[in-house]
């Protein structure tokens, strides 16, 4: 093999590999963290990444600069889902530099869990939309619905 043939393929698996990590090191929570997605409270910024700590009183979303804390008592309604994705994004990557491959990484599905959580802080009624790392839901729920008294509702699994 002649020196502009061995870059060549160190080129390629370079670019593979950013193409194929880069897209689940910055969009994916880990398997023991929790991502803010939106809702009614204006304290967390959207998107932030944090955790989720389940206190004696109180369900805290900790990141870098804060926290908020929900008391359990003012919960109303909680739903939890899970929610498959494809990474079109790397798919078309991978297409890119190997069409066969890129066309068989559209049927590797993600899965993404979200936990609603609806409460009230005075007389004003907030909800909370946090994606959970694969980890967190079989411990986070169960100890949600004992704290809370209330049952979680399960949507529908696609």
């Amino acid at each position: 093999m002649n020196w502009d043939a061995k870059m060549k393929a160190l080129l390629l698996a370079v670019l593979s590999a950013t193409l194929l990590l880069a897209p689940l090191q910055t969009y994916a929570v880990s398997s023991k963290q929790a991502e803010y997605d939106g809702g009614t409270v204006t304290q967390i910024p959207k998107t932030q990444k944090g955790q989720l700590i389940t206190g004696d009183a109180n369900l805290r979303f900790e990141w870098k600069q804060a926290d908020y804390a929900i008391p359990y008592t003012s919960i109303v309604d909680m739903e939890y889902g899970n929610k498959p994705s494809t990474r079109i994004g790397t798919s078309i990557g991978v297409a890119i530099i190997c069409w066969p491959c890129g066309i068989a990484s559209l049927f590797i599905k993600a899965k993404h869990h979200f936990l609603t959580l609806e409460f009230t802080q005075g007389t004003t009624k907030q909800a909370v939309v946090f994606e959970l790392g694969k980890a967190l839901p079989q411990t986070m729920l169960p100890v949600l619905e004992v704290k809370t008294g209330k049952r979680i509702t399960y949507q529908q699994k696609n």
